[in-house]
């Protein structure tokens, strides 16, 4: 998790999500309003690809009318560091009123903070000046030769499920905890999920799944310090789950 420390990692996706207040020029879909966002996102290597409709929303006539007419279809704009079919290792979608930046080839948090800061500089063209929510969520998939109950040394023994003496083997195991850690909220999902579901688990995978949320309003200055804290707290958390033998495996040349 901590580059300064590993030389690899098992993260197959890290996500940061950011709500904000709605952008009344991108409510109408219109990929014209992108105008200097997409611009900046252009230069730092992010190319236009694609336009979603998620959804519907219903706008009231008037502000006095309670009666829903002239529905419209909220519209997500997708940007790639490379073209779609090339695979590409980031994303980042753009709503009228939330924005979500997803890696799927996590090198380094500084390389994280290179992609954030880019896409803050082109959503600066809005007029967005405090968010709603802030999240960041980090999902390792540990795959692993030997016997997929063998977790011993790998994973802290308070999270391992033959630590249950279960006679049979479970075909899957997945659980969930939410913690308070100041002005963060943590959900962790740890276990082995199971491709295979529902034959009984027959590999040695194992999901460490931590997202940390903010829902405390923040100044648009104050999000990269707040994504920072929100790493820290995920790395200490990741920390605490493993042991010496994954730290081993991580940090193999």
């Amino acid at each position: 998790m901590d580059e300064q420390k590993y030389s690899k990692n098992f993260l197959t996706d890290v996500i940061f999500e950011l709500r904000f207040p709605p952008i009344l020029e991108l409510m109408d879909g219109d990929s014209s309003h992108l105008g200097n966002f997409q611009r900046t996102m252009q230069e730092g290597g992010f190319s236009y690809n694609n336009v979603n409709k998620v959804g519907e929303i219903q706008l009231p006539q008037n502000l006095n009318s309670f009666s829903p007419i002239d529905p419209k279809t909220l519209t997500s704009w997708i940007f790639f560091n490379k073209p779609a079919h090339e695979n590409p290792s980031k994303t980042v979608e753009l709503l009228n009123n939330t924005l979500i930046i997803i890696f799927k080839e996590y090198k380094s948090f500084n390389d994280f903070l290179t992609t954030l800061k880019l896409v803050f500089k082109a959503l600066k063209k809005y007029p967005v000046m405090k968010t709603e929510y802030i999240g960041l969520r980090y999902i390792n998939q540990i795959i692993l030769d030997g016997k997929p109950d063998d977790w011993e040394n790998i994973i802290n023994n308070d999270l391992i499920c033959n630590h249950l003496n279960l006679n049979n083997t479970p075909k899957r195991f997945m659980h969930s905890i939410e913690i308070d850690e100041g002005d963060y909220d943590i959900q962790f999902q740890y276990g082995q999920f199971n491709k295979n579901y529902p034959n009984p688990i027959s590999e040695r995978e194992y999901v460490l799944d931590y997202t940390c949320r903010c829902f405390e309003s923040k100044n648009f200055n104050e999000i990269i310090d707040t994504t920072d804290q929100m790493h820290r707290i995920i790395s200490n958390l990741f920390e605490k789950s493993i042991g010496e033998g994954l730290r081993g495996e991580m940090s193999e040349h």
